[in-house]
C-alpha cells in the first residue's frame, strides 16, 4: 500500500530508555519540547521530561538519573551508558561521584558489539515504531493546520507508539541481552569473540593494571560537551 507522507517522512521520537540485567524494565522516557524546570509527567506509563530543544543534554540526564534513583545506596548500582558527551561531562561525572554511583562509559563505535539496547533491543523497537508511524500516516482523520495539511503527530500519539513497543520486549530478552553482550564467562563475552576487536580486547584486559582499569570508568580523556543529540530512541 501506497502511504503519502505529507511532509511527514521525518518524524523524530526522541527518548531513553534502560534496563537492567535482570531484565527489569524502567518505564520509557519522551523528551518533549518545554521549559526544563516544569514538573515530570507520568502519561500512560511514559515519564514526558520537558527538554528546550527535545533532546539530552547534561542537566537533564542528571536530572534523570536522580528521578530514577534517588533512594539507591552507595556504590550499589552500575550504570552503563554510551559516550554521547552530554552522558559524562565534567558536570555529570561530579554528580555520579558525589552520589557514590558507579558507572562505565561504553566507547564511541562500539556500541553495535557492547551496548545491549544497540545489539538487541532496538531494532524490534524501530520496526514497531515504524509501523505505527505508517499507520498514523495512513489514517485519514489527522487534525488539519488552517492551510488543510494533517498536522504532526501529539505527545500523546509518540507516548503511545514508545510504550506499546517497549512493553512488547520481553524480560527474557532483555537479560539475554546483557548476557550476550558483557555477562557471560570471559570467553564467551560478544566483543572478546569478534575476529577483528577480539585479540587487542583480550590481551588489552591480560596486561591492564588496576589503575588502567580504573581509568575505563573515568574517562578523562574524552571532550566535554554541554549537549549532544540522540538519533537512536
Amino acid at each position: 500500500m501506497q502511504i503519502k507522507s505529507f511532509r511527514a517522512e521525518k518524524i523524530r521520537l526522541t527518548g531513553l530508555l534502560a534496563a537492567s540485567a535482570t531484565g527489569v524494565k524502567l518505564p520509557p522516557t519522551l523528551f518533549i519540547k518545554g521549559d526544563e524546570t516544569q514538573p515530570i509527567q507520568n502519561v500512560g506509563g511514559v515519564h514526558w521530561f520537558p527538554a528546550k530543544k527535545s533532546w539530552m543534554n547534561q542537566n537533564i540526564f542528571i536530572r534523570w538519573i536522580q528521578f530514577h534513583f534517588s533512594f539507591v545506596g552507595r556504590n550499589s548500582i552500575l550504570l552503563v551508558f554510551d559516550s554521547a558527551r552530554s552522558h559524562f561531562s565534567a558536570k555529570v561525572k561530579d554528580f555520579l561521584h558525589a552520589r557514590e554511583i558507579l558507572f562505565a562509559v561504553i566507547p564511541g563505535g562500539l556500541t553495535g558489539l557492547l551496548q545491549p539496547c544497540d545489539v538487541v533491543w532496538f531494532k524490534q523497537l524501530k520496526d514497531h515504531i515504524a509501523e505505527k508511524i505508517d499507520s498514523w500516516k495512513a489514517n485519514p482523520n489527522h487534525e488539519l493546520t488552517r492551510n488543510g495539511n494533517p498536522k504532526p503527530p501529539t505527545n500523546n500519539d509518540m507516548s503511545s507508539w514508545l510504550s506499546s513497543g517497549w512493553a512488547g520486549i520481553s524480560t527474557e530478552r532483555i537479560a539475554n541481552s546483557f548476557q550476550r553482550c558483557f555477562l557471560g564467562d570471559f570467553m564467551s563475552i560478544h566483543i572478546a569473540e569478534h575476529e577483528v576487536y577480539g585479540p587487542p580486547f583480550r590481551m588489552k584486559i591480560a596486561l591492564s593494571t588496576p589503575a588502567e582499569v580504573e581509568s575505563i570508568h573515568r574517562p578523562e580523556d574524552f571532550e566535554e560537551s554541554d549537549v549532544d543529540e540522540i538519533d537512536d530512541v
